[in-house]
């Protein structure tokens, strides 16, 4: 779906909750984008960014039961772009680990874990499971270096950071 500037899109009627969403926005002023329940009321922000992003964010994961998103509002400068997805079709991290940039969703479908995350931008780093158990793994500013465990799967992993990152075995 392509649009411009503010706007309030619908999440297609055939994608389920919880969802992924990649998101890709060039223009200079900032991107917003917020999850709405039926009441059209802004819940969660989902991105704030500052200029130019790209990136996959989780839709869906923790709504209050009496509100699920029904909607994402997008504040935007400029021309942005969503692909709205069923989080199954989020990429796998596997045992041996993955690698990228910026905001994303993985699906862990592995036993209990050690990976070692690493993260080399200078903006913030976060790492959030949503599943049978949640984990929390947030560095401030700069480098992120550290050991986290993930519980046995299924669960998503979502990284939301600007910058390299990478994910693998410990």
């Amino acid at each position: 779906m392509d649009g411009k500037g503010e706007q309030v899109v619908q999440l297609p009627h055939d994608v389920a909750l919880p969802a992924i969403v990649y998101a890709h926005y060039s223009g200079r002023g900032t991107f917003g984008v917020d999850s709405q329940p039926a009441d059209g009321v802004d819940r969660i922000v989902l991105v704030a960014s500052k200029g130019a992003y790209e990136g996959t964010f989780p839709v869906g994961f923790v709504d209050e039961k009496c509100a699920p998103t029904t909607a994402l509002h997008v504040e935007a400068g400029g021309p942005w772009h969503l692909d709205i997805a069923n989080a199954s079709l989020a990429p796998r991290l596997e045992k041996t680990g993955i690698a990228g940039f910026g905001d994303a969703v993985l699906a862990y479908r592995g036993p209990k874990a050690r990976f070692r995350v690493t993260h080399s931008g200078d903006s913030s780093f976060v790492l959030r499971t949503y599943g049978s158990s949640t984990l929390t793994f947030t560095r401030g500013r700069g480098a992120a270096n550290g050991i986290v465990t993930l519980a046995a799967g299924p669960l998503f992993v979502a990284v939301t950071t600007v910058g390299d990152w990478s994910i693998a075995p410990a």
